[in-house]
């Protein structure tokens, strides 16, 4: 099994997410499975999936808007 798929799958076991939307992308955004209070677990997201959710991070206020904590549809 590849890092997206087991990424997907964790998704699809998690309750909430944290959703970084693109500000200068209307539309796009970075989810991150997380806990209800915005809490993300690193050691279980792939490598790949940490990377990403970590650049988010970063670029907070520059090209993601501030993370809200929702629940999947």
């Amino acid at each position: 099994m590849d890092k997206t798929s087991a990424d997907r799958r964790m998704a699809l076991h998690t309750v909430h997410c944290l959703r970084f939307d693109a500000l200068a992308r209307p539309g796009r955004a970075i989810v991150i499975p997380c806990d209800a209070r915005g809490q993300v677990d690193l050691d279980r997201l792939s490598e790949r999936l940490r990377a990403v959710y970590l650049g988010a991070r970063a670029r907070m206020g520059r090209d993601y808007a501030w993370p809200v904590v929702e629940q999947p549809h």
